[in-house]
């Protein structure tokens, strides 16, 4: 996955990189959005040095993959997505809102750009993160994008220590509706 965004968006989608599923509600209670894309895998979010309850810059860095077993696109049958590195300001103690834009590459060579709000929320030893929004470019363009990770650390003490998380790794949903 490829984003542009802000420091906290970079983060987030590491953290995030980037978590339950969420899906997109309706135009009318008569009218259900059609699901183009139903996907589930695993993300892995590296830290360098690792995450600790006091605030310092790390670089963190992350990828993801998952196989799509709902798609209205019968040559879509998977994607990934990396994240960073970039260096951000951080702790294990994270909670941050931001936008951001991320591309994910399916294994039939196409990409989806998406605009997104992102949510992440961490307490000792996990981490969530959620995204919503368009799919602003690329396959599904005009869809509605969900995302959710939750990832979880080997140790969790290691915010504890002077070592620190150094990474977070969880299962992904990722769903694409068009109204």
């Amino acid at each position: 996955m490829h984003r542009k965004g802000s420091t906290i968006g970079r983060l987030v989608m590491t953290a995030a990189v980037l978590v339950s599923a969420s899906t997109a509600v309706g135009a009318s209670p008569a009218a259900a959005d059609a699901v183009d894309l139903s996907c589930t895998g695993s993300q892995t979010a590296a830290y360098s040095p690792g995450l600790t309850l006091t605030s310092r810059t790390v670089t963190a860095s992350g990828s993801g993959s998952f196989s799509c077993p709902v798609s209205s696109d019968p040559t879509l049958t998977g994607g990934m997505f990396a994240i960073g590195p970039f260096a951000y300001t951080g702790t294990c103690g994270l909670t941050a809102n931001s936008n951001a834009t991320y591309t994910y590459t399916w294994n039939n060579g196409r990409t989806s750009t998406v605009q997104v709000g992102v949510y992440v929320y961490s307490t000792l030893g996990a981490v969530v993160a959620t995204s919503t929004g368009p799919v602003i470019a690329g396959e599904f363009l005009g869809d509605t994008f969900a995302f959710t990770w939750t990832g979880t650390s080997p140790g969790l003490t290691d915010c504890l220590t002077t070592t620190g998380v150094t990474e977070y790794a969880g299962p992904i949903t990722l769903t694409l509706t068009s109204p």
